[in-house]
């Protein structure tokens, strides 16, 4: 929920939510407080971009990657080692919005959140635990706070070839 839309009838306010009721359920409605949710976005202000606005992916490619030394990566607290994974480079028509919170890369219903950005409008996301992802699932471009949000792609997890030795 983005949005609180707050209207003062009924107890406390100047108007009743229903005049001159003649029922208890009637005086009722006039006792409750009533709240509306909204559910959409609360739009930016005119001339200002949009900050949860995502670029539209111009091309997927996705390789199997075999490292040299290990690479260190997060799940959840614990710090964790890879010596393979799979990185899926993703190449949008614009930047991604600069924020604190970052986007994420989902597989199916699966976010991806570790990326790098390899040039521009250009993204490297790692997907370390590769082995849980389904091939030829959608790929979607979103946030991993709001996934019912994302954006569906016209790709599909594919893997290419590998692995790769980087």
């Amino acid at each position: 929920m983005d949005e609180l839309e707050i209207t003062s009838r009924g107890v406390g306010s100047t108007e009743l939510t229903v005049p001159n009721p003649t029922s208890e359920p009637q005086r009722a409605r006039n006792r409750r407080v009533e709240l509306n949710l909204v559910s959409s976005p609360i739009p930016p202000p005119p001339g200002e971009r949009n900050p949860w606005h995502l670029p539209e992916v111009s091309s997927v490619e996705v390789l199997r990657v075999r490292y040299d030394k290990p690479r260190d990566y997060y799940l959840g607290k614990e710090r964790q080692q890879a010596r393979e994974s799979v990185e899926i480079m993703v190449r949008t028509v614009g930047e991604f919005p600069v924020r604190t919170l970052s986007p994420a890369l989902f597989i199916g219903d699966i976010p991806i959140i570790e990326y790098a950005v390899a040039g521009p409008n250009l993204y490297r996301f790692y997907a370390f635990n590769f082995k849980n992802l389904p091939e030829g699932a959608p790929i979607s471009l979103g946030w991993p706070q709001f996934p019912e949000r994302k954006i569906r792609t016209r790709f599909r997890y594919q893997i290419r070839g590998g692995p790769f030795v980087s």
